[in-house]
């Protein structure tokens, strides 16, 4: 079973991301 905290953590760094751009 993964760490989903990391998972999410990822996935909200992503958003960032595409926000910014």
């Amino acid at each position: 079973m993964r760490n989903d905290s990391v998972y999410d953590a990822f996935l909200v760094r992503l958003q960032t991301s595409k926000s910014c751009l």
